[in-house]
């Protein structure tokens, strides 16, 4: 069974009192029925599948937890940890505060990115389950060599901007979903330009082609509003270095916040979504697959699970618009 454990975490960047991350980790769990299971509801992890490899999951704006919820339980039975947390933070004055991977803007500028990691979170939340690894119920459970960093929205665009090892030295990969790396006029970037993004480690970019969230921000970037859902991803991945590590993934129909399941619609910014035109449970079926078959490769060197995503160009499932490999 699936369990989580939580955590408050501080953060030392962050003023207070929005300066600690409340972490929740989920495990595979196994339930022995002693008096301290039963009085505590904390169950020890089962060993069979031990070490996991670490997923740390990068929140949208405004993004919960329960967003991803399903995600993190497909990650787990395939005997991986799962982690992700709730950050409130007010990056912007001048912005009402709210929920935020966490995103240190103080090297996302023109003149500072690439100077050190840019989010305030990641080297955090990695002490405390390097902590975790050390004692408790999760104690040697927990391989921190192997860490992917996956996200969603803002959270992938900070997820695949740290994965590098010169940062974390246990990332051993990174995906995205409604996710890129266009650099934001406000940081002094200009039209069209592309954060550059580290190549040592796989890549998964994934996105819909009915994402409203990302047209309608397209102005941020110097873009035309009429430019295309996918535009952004598709320009991060071109400019990525061909190693035959990276891969772009497109949803036919898939809206920004496929997946986030089920979506809170009180939060973020939905209301730019185009309305559903796609099956959502064959999208987040295709997707898990996906997922799957990266977090397999990248962080277990499985090759018959790399060759099935080198080969959704020519296998496609249906719900898939477009497939590459780079």
């Amino acid at each position: 069974m699936m369990r989580a454990l939580f955590r408050a975490v501080p953060i030392p960047a962050a003023s207070p009192p929005f300066d600690s991350v409340h972490l929740r980790v989920y495990y595979e769990a196994i339930y022995t029925g002693t008096e301290v299971e039963n009085m505590t509801g904390i169950l020890p992890a089962d060993g069979a599948k031990t070490p996991w490899p670490v997923v740390l999951f990068l929140p949208a704006i405004n993004g919960t937890p329960e967003n991803y919820t399903w995600l993190g339980r497909e990650i787990v039975t395939q005997g991986f940890l799962f982690a992700t947390y709730t950050f409130i933070e007010q990056a912007i004055p001048t912005v009402e505060p709210g929920l935020s991977p966490g995103l240190d803007t103080r090297v996302l500028t023109k003149d500072t990115y690439g100077s050190g990691p840019g989010a305030i979170t990641v080297g955090p939340i990695l002490k405390e389950l390097g902590a975790m690894n050390a004692r408790g119920p999760l104690a040697g459970c927990l391989d921190l060599d192997r860490v992917i960093l996956g996200g969603h929205s803002a959270g992938g665009t900070i997820a695949i901007q740290n994965a590098n090892p010169g940062f974390f030295p246990g990332i051993a990969g990174s995906f995205a979903y409604g996710a890129h790396s266009l650099g934001s006029k406000m940081f002094g970037f200009e039209t069209g330009s592309v954060m550059p993004l580290c190549s040592a480690r796989p890549l998964l970019l994934m996105g819909g082609t009915g994402d409203g969230v990302i047209a309608k921000s397209a102005s941020r970037y110097g873009l035309s509003q009429h430019a295309s859902a996918t535009a952004p991803i598709e320009k991060t991945f071109e400019s990525l270095q061909p190693n035959g590590r990276s891969h772009l993934v497109l949803f036919e129909g898939a809206n920004h916040f496929a997946i986030a399941h089920p979506h809170d619609e009180t939060c973020a910014r939905g209301f730019l979504d185009d309305a559903p035109t796609f099956d959502t449970a064959a999208t987040r079926a295709a997707m898990r697959d996906v997922i799957l078959d990266f977090l397999a490769y990248a962080a277990r060197a499985d090759a018959p699970a790399r060759e099935r995503l080198a080969g959704l160009s020519s296998s496609r499932p249906q719900a898939i618009a477009r497939a590459l490999t780079r």
